[in-house]
């Protein structure tokens, strides 16, 4: 029997640096910051080791929709804190790191409120995680950085909230903009 990965959310929030805060792969008309988060996550994959890591979450409203709310992870600010084995943070496929800080942001959106969650599952709104479509990976081990590949804009993934009377709220992916990642030193984040 195959083992599943399993994610570990810690959301516990920090002080974000205040350089990492600029968005200029994911930066569109109308959209403007309205907080940037700092945000700790543990991922156990599928052999039991962990990787913890800190990454930072710049939520944006539309200046002419007021409800619309969405989160931009700028890559530059993934840092790793641990690792119970360097390797398993150098087999880390950046698409499933993407998947899983995607997932984290979007639970951190729910709890600050940036995200509506209904009572019926699936809910009917539907909400944006972007980052940087293209990245390049440097370094290895805890010493890992990701940098954006210029030239392919921004990725995304979508999700859905409800949020029963009881219980965690329930995150539902509902669909994806795969961004272009064409490149031999890049890697895609949505593929």
């Amino acid at each position: 029997m195959k083992a599943v990965p399993a994610i570990i959310l810690a959301i516990l929030l920090y002080l974000p640096s205040a350089c990492i805060a600029q968005n200029q792969f994911c930066s569109e008309s109308g959209w403007q910051t309205e907080e940037t988060v700092g945000a700790k996550l543990t991922i156990t994959d599928a052999l039991g080791r962990n990787l913890s890591l800190n990454f930072e979450i710049i939520f944006e409203y539309h200046s002419q929709e007021p409800v619309a709310h969405r989160g931009v992870i700028p890559v530059e600010s993934i840092e790793f804190a641990s690792s119970s084995d360097s390797n398993a943070i150098n087999e880390l496929p950046v698409w499933k790191l993407f998947d899983s800080l995607s997932m984290a942001a979007m639970r951190i959106g729910v709890a600050k409120g940036y995200f509506q969650c209904g009572s019926v599952c699936p809910g009917t709104d539907s909400f944006e995680i972007r980052q940087a479509a293209c990245v390049k990976r440097e370094g290895s081990g805890i010493e890992t950085r990701f940098v954006p590949c210029e030239g392919y804009g921004c990725s995304g993934r979508r999700f859905s909230a409800c949020c029963p009377s009881s219980g965690t709220p329930t995150i539902l992916p509902v669909g994806a903009d795969p961004g272009m990642c064409n490149s031999d030193t890049c890697k895609a984040t949505c593929p």
